[in-house]
């Protein structure tokens, strides 16, 4: 195990050289306190602090994190933590609809492509004085990630874990249809380039045609409307430029982005992708009902410790998972994600100081760890990541070793998104949707969505 802790060493080294030129988050703090309830409450419920916390993911995230909550519960009764979890699709408006309530929850899933908005608004709240006081420990977790987990100067954000997003492939699907793309899965050097994605899709949707299998498409190099995606694409077509540039603008050119719709048209539009009704309606389903679950899709896109719940419900499919495209030249741009927890801003001093009391339970605890395994990626305590290890099934040690095999091929963090990102997640989504529905062509999409972000 000491390989991967200096592999997430040097992840989070990475991480910490890619967020070093951001502003930092503002740390003034709004009081709205919880009501302590009414006369008839007993003096030991008074004495009880209600924490919320919202995180986004599907029907076993959502036990995971619910056991956990409980374990934490029964050690520490002075606090109760109200869960609100949400699926993915609809997390972020509800997030902003109680951030601009003054409502932010106290504890609350951040995504690094709106973590830099939200802290920059002031909405996040600085974590470091917690690591000061003893509140949070971070005697088992690498200086480095720490580092990494500031947005400027000021610490607003703990990553729940280190993994990488990828593409997933049910070859079993291929081989009903007769299709032998002359990929080499199972050793771990299947790649795709853009254009031969869209060639190898043409091919599985004629065959699976001739074997009557109508219902089955190939899928998508990620959703048309998924900044994280397009992420993948801009540096690839780019040679290398991240979306956002450091200094807060787009990376990648109008021209970029045209023809990043052009290719989604032409998946949809042929029959290889479902359509923009039909894809909506998937983001928004739980794992378990996913197409790609059901063996509906041949190629879906997600992060790589996942898999495990995947092979799981997928227990007769071939399962493989395979990097982004990669350019024309053979250059790859993979990149090294993580989801983050944040404390608001918007809560009164004994909620923030639960909520940090919880965040290093949920980081530190073992018996927590080892309930949360890798559910967000490999576990950031160095010393509960080798006590899971040791429990881990073949399907999880796998997910390590994948994720340890893209960092060694040259992954790494993205450009961290600017204020303002949100709105351009927003603008593309609207943008991609216009594309898709067939109501505006790639090139004049890209123009508006161009023309009216303004970070």
């Amino acid at each position: 195990m000491k390989a991967n802790k200096k592999r997430l060493s040097a992840l989070a080294l990475t991480a910490a050289m890619a967020l070093s030129t951001l502003a930092g988050c503002s740390s003034a703090s709004k009081n709205t306190p919880t009501a302590a309830g009414s006369g008839e409450t007993t003096a030991k419920a008074q004495e009880t602090i209600e924490i919320s916390f919202t995180w986004w993911g599907d029907t076993k995230r959502n036990e995971v994190y619910g056991a956990v909550c409980d374990l934490f519960e029964a050690q520490n009764p002075g606090i109760k933590v109200i869960r609100e979890p949400a699926a993915f699709s609809e997390y972020w408006d509800k997030l902003s609809t109680r951030i601009a309530g003054g409502n932010a929850p106290d504890v609350m899933g951040v995504h690094a492509n709106f973590g830099s908005d939200i802290a920059q608004r002031g909405i996040l709240a600085d974590i470091q004085p917690y690591i000061d006081n003893g509140t949070f420990d971070t005697a088992n977790i690498e200086d480095s990630l720490i580092e990494s987990s500031k947005i400027g100067d000021l610490l607003c954000i703990i990553p729940q874990g280190i993994t990488v997003e990828c593409m997933y492939v049910n070859k079993t699907l291929l081989d009903e249809a007769g299709v032998d793309l002359g990929l080499d899965f199972a050793g771990g050097n299947a790649t795709f380039t853009y254009k031969s994605f869209v060639e190898a899709a043409k091919t599985f949707t004629e065959a699976a045609s001739a074997k009557g299998m109508n219902d089955v498409y190939f899928g998508t190099p990620g959703p048309t409307e998924n900044v994280a995606a397009l992420q993948y694409y801009s540096r690839t077509s780019t040679g290398g430029t991240d979306l956002y540039k450091n200094d807060g603008g787009l990376g990648i050119s109008e021209q970029g982005i045209a023809d990043w719709f052009t290719i989604h048209k032409t998946l949809i539009d042929n029959g290889y992708a479902p359509d923009a009704a039909s894809t909506l309606e998937d983001t928004a389903a739980p794992l378990e009902d996913r197409m790609f679950t059901k063996g509906k899709m041949v190629i879906q896109s997600t992060s790589a410790n996942q898999y495990s719940q995947y092979k799981n419900q997928m227990p007769d499919a071939e399962l493989y998972l395979i990097p982004f495209p990669i350019a024309e030249d053979g250059s790859q741009y993979n990149a090294l994600v993580a989801s983050h927890f944040g404390i608001s801003n918007q809560s009164d001093q004994a909620h923030k100081d639960a909520a940090a009391k919880f965040l290093s339970f949920f980081f530190n605890n073992e018996d927590a760890v080892k309930i949360f395994k890798l559910e967000q990626g490999v576990p950031i305590n160095t010393k509960n990541a080798e006590a899971v290890a040791g429990e881990l099934d073949e399907l999880s040690a796998f997910v390590i070793n994948y994720v340890n095999d893209q960092s060694a091929k040259g992954a790494r963090f993205w450009v961290y998104p600017p204020a303002g990102s949100s709105e351009f997640s927003q603008l593309l989504a609207t943008a991609a949707q216009k594309v898709t529905y067939g109501e505006a062509s790639p090139e004049e999409a890209a123009k508006q969505l161009y023309s009216e972000f303004q970070p």
